[in-house]
């Protein structure tokens, strides 16, 4: 199961992802990270993120990549995230 809050601070938009992130759940994470509009700022919340399977972590480094700026990471995201 997967829970995805939306909260803004500051004015920008912030995702945060609790439980296992698995591939049926991928596309809502992209909705909700999409909301915020191309090109706006976004952060996305992996302090509770528990696991994600392969799918999910593609997710997360194109997220990345695509410039959401990752918070609140613990360390197994950390090690999902690195190079």
């Amino acid at each position: 199961m997967l829970r995805i809050d939306v909260t803004e601070t500051e004015g920008i938009p912030t995702i945060a992802l609790s439980g296992n992130l698995l591939a049926p759940w991928v596309p809502e994470v992209r909705h909700a990270c999409a909301r915020s509009g191309p090109g706006a700022r976004s952060r996305l919340d992996l302090s509770e993120l528990r696991y994600a399977d392969a799918t999910g972590v593609e997710l997360l480094r194109g997220l990345q990549r695509e410039g959401i700026e990752i918070i609140g990471s613990n360390p197994y995201s950390r090690a999902l995230l690195a190079p």
